[in-house]
Formats: structure tokens, C-alpha cells, sequence
């Protein structure tokens, strides 16, 4: 069963009405201004009823207007109950073509629920009205409290979310302190003003918070790093276009060479680590990093690096004469930048990682928790 959300649904419902225009909203939308294309089709937002919080679905009672005009020209040659069966037609044509966009199977109708009612505008004499009524099912993964969340998962270490624990300016958004899911000692932090990342509440991937680098902005760990070795991680963010080398995700232990980068070249996502020894090696993806994407990397002891996007496949490499004692833990990360260089320009809204390599069952439960917030693909 596939997740339906109501922003969906919506827009496949204003698809599928091609008589006239379509709106979302209320009976104040209907003007009398003579500029609507009628028919008119007009869902009201609807009600929702979450009978089973288990199962994850959500019943939505539907309410939806059809209008059309009904002019003195038309009354002279139609009847007013010729004009309400053509409205109903169409309203059920409309109702029958969803079900088949979903295939009955995404969404189910409660068929003892759909009521027409017919009605007369008694305030405009040249409109009438069909009043369609139904309850809808949807099922809806991310408020099932059985939903898997990064905390199930062992070795969890840095969980940061755009939309969460952020301590920033309430009219300028700039963010001082981003705090930690799962580290309660600390977070990232930015003290320079000029430096301080913009926390906006809308327009990233789903219209959710997004947490916005302009070229010159990185927040800063207040703890040191702490992988033993092997890590496994997942950013959900994008990078405006850009030739240049921007770093979402930046590590350098200082006087050594342990190096972890994640972050944007040519409009493709790069993932570069450098080990003690000083044996290093990237992968690059060939999809496109304008877009918000889910991009996991991962790194084993035996230096074999990989990165996937989305729900695509592991492009693996290995780094020649890695030193397998590495660990990543002497020195603080920053988010938006690669030391004080390479900055990023573009939104982060979340990173998870873990310290150890995840096993397949488990990164595709970060992965569908991901998606299942973000709508990415």
C-alpha cells in the first residue's frame, strides 16, 4: 500500500477536473465576478479522522462542490433537473477517474458513503449545484507510532533536523544552535552573526524546514566527531548550481590527515575521505544536486567507500593502501563548510550517522523513514 498524503490527492483531484476550474477551499472562493470558467469544482478542506493510529491510515471526509450556470438563456430551453443530472455526471466521471489513477488500491472509497445533494443557489439565480460528499482512506506512514525512526538503529551518534531544536532569531531566522537528536551534551553552534545560516519554515523537499547555506555561512560541533573507524551516514539536502566545490559535511583533524567531506562539484554530489595514512579516493553521483535528494555514504575499515541517492544502488570504490586503524574522532565537523573554505550554497533539513557500516535492512529503514517525511521520490 503506497503513502497517499492529502497534498496529493489534491492535486491528482484538480488534475482530473477538466470541464472548467478547479479550487481548494470555501464557499467564499465562489465569487460572482463573472471571471470563473464553469463548470466549477470547489473541495473544501476536508475532515480527518485517524480511527487506528496503528495501521497508519486516515479517513478523510470529503466535501466538494460542482457548480454551473443556469442562466435565463438556459432556462428557457433546459430544465433545471437536465442541468443537475449533466453536473452529476461530470462530478462522478471526475470521482470514477481518480479511482483509476490509483487503481483502487492507494486509496479506497467507503462506498456507503458518497451522497449527492442537489441545490439551488437562492442568492445568485444563475447558478446551480451539486453537493458531493464521500470518505476517503489514506494511508499515511509517517504519524503510525509502529513507523521505524534513526533511533532504532544501533550506533546512532549525530541525528540533526532542520525542523528541530534550533535556537535561532525569530525575525532575520538566523540560527545561533542547532542541537542534537540523539547527542543531549551538545550540537553545532554559530556565534558571528555574519556567519549564522538562515532557518527557513518552508520551500525545502515536502515544503519543510530547510536550513539555508549562502556561500559563506557553517555551523560548528561543539564535541569532537566520534567514528571508530567505520560510519555510515544520510544527509537530506540540496546545492544550487555551482562549478565550483561547495562541502555540506566537513571533517579535518587538525595536523593530521583524517578527512571526511561530503558535498557538490559540477552539480553532482562528491563524497572524499582521506585516511592517516594519507591514501585517499571520491565518488561522484551523476544525478543531479539542485534537487533535494537523500544521499547515503558509508566507509568500512578495509577503506571501501560508497554512496547511493535515493533508492538507487551503491557505487562502491576502494581507497589504495588505506590505513585500517583510522578513526574520525580528534576534532569537531562542521556543516555548511570544509574547514573555514569550499562553502556550501544550498539547504540541509537532515543528517543522521552512525559509527559503524549499517547492514542493507537497516540503512533502507533510514531511507524510507527519509522519504517518508520528505516525499523525495
Amino acid at each position: 500500500m503506497a503513502i497517499v498524503k492529502l497534498t496529493d490527492f489534491i492535486k491528482v483531484a484538480n488534475d482530473k477536473w477538466t470541464y472548467g476550474e478547479s479550487k481548494f477551499g470555501y464557499d467564499s472562493d465562489v465569487n460572482q465576478d463573472h471571471n470563473i470558467i464553469y463548470p466549477l469544482m470547489l473541495i473544501k478542506p476536508p475532515v480527518t479522522n485517524i480511527d487506528n493510529v496503528y495501521d497508519g491510515s486516515h479517513d478523510h471526509d470529503f466535501e466538494v462542490d460542482f457548480y454551473n450556470t443556469f442562466q435565463k438563456v438556459a432556462r428557457d430551453v433546459v430544465e433545471l433537473q437536465q442541468r443537475w443530472d449533466n453536473l452529476e455526471d461530470l462530478a462522478l466521471e471526475w470521482l470514477d477517474l481518480i479511482l483509476k489513477n490509483y487503481n483502487n488500491t492507494d486509496i479506497i472509497i467507503n462506498h456507503d458513503t458518497v451522497i449527492v445533494e442537489r441545490d439551488k443557489d437562492e442568492n445568485n439565480d444563475k447558478l446551480v449545484k451539486i453537493n458531493l460528499t464521500f470518505k476517503v482512506r489514506m494511508f499515511r506512514r509517517f504519524f503510525n507510532p509502529q513507523h521505524k525512526y534513526p533511533t532504532d538503529v544501533a550506533g546512532l551518534i549525530n541525528w540533526l533536523k532542520a525542523d528541530s531544536n534550533l535556537t535561532f532569531d525569530i525575525p532575520t531566522g538566523k540560527i545561533s544552535l542547532l542541537g542534537d537528536m540523539e547527542n543531549s551534551l551538545g550540537g553545532l553552534s554559530q556565534s558571528t552573526e555574519s556567519l549564522k545560516p538562515v532557518r527557513y519554515d518552508y520551500d525545502g523537499a515536502g515544503d519543510k524546514t530547510r536550513i539555508n547555506f549562502d556561500s559563506s555561512q557553517y555551523l560548528v560541533s561543539d564535541n569532537n566527531l566520534n567514528i571508530d573507524g567505520e560510519f555510515t551516514m544520510f544527509a537530506v539536502y540540496n546545492s544550487r548550481a555551482n562549478v565550483t566545490e561547495k562541502t555540506m559535511f566537513g571533517y579535518e583533524e587538525f595536523g593530521r590527515n583524517n578527512r571526511i567531506k561530503l558535498g557538490t562539484r559540477n552539480d553532482n554530489y562528491f563524497f572524499d575521505v582521506m585516511g592517516a595514512g594519507g591514501a585517499t579516493s571520491e565518488i561522484s553521483s551523476v544525478v543531479s544536486s539542485t534537487d533535494y535528494n537523500i544521499v547515503t555514504t558509508k566507509l568500512t575499515n578495509s577503506g571501501v567507500m560508497s554512496m547511493k541517492i535515493n533508492d538507487g544502488s551503491f557505487t562502491d570504490t576502494t581507497i589504495v593502501s588505506y590505513d585500517n586503524s583510522t578513526v574520525y574522532k580528534n576534532d569537531k565537523f562542521k556543516i555548511g563548510a570544509f574547514k573555514t573554505i569550499d562553502f556550501e550554497d544550498g539547504n540541509l533539513q537532515e543528517l543522521i550517522i552512525y559509527n559503524g557500516v549499517l547492514i542493507e535492512s537497516q540503512i533502507e529503514l533510514v531511507v524510507n523513514y527519509l522519504n517518508g517525511k520528505f516525499n523525495i521520490y
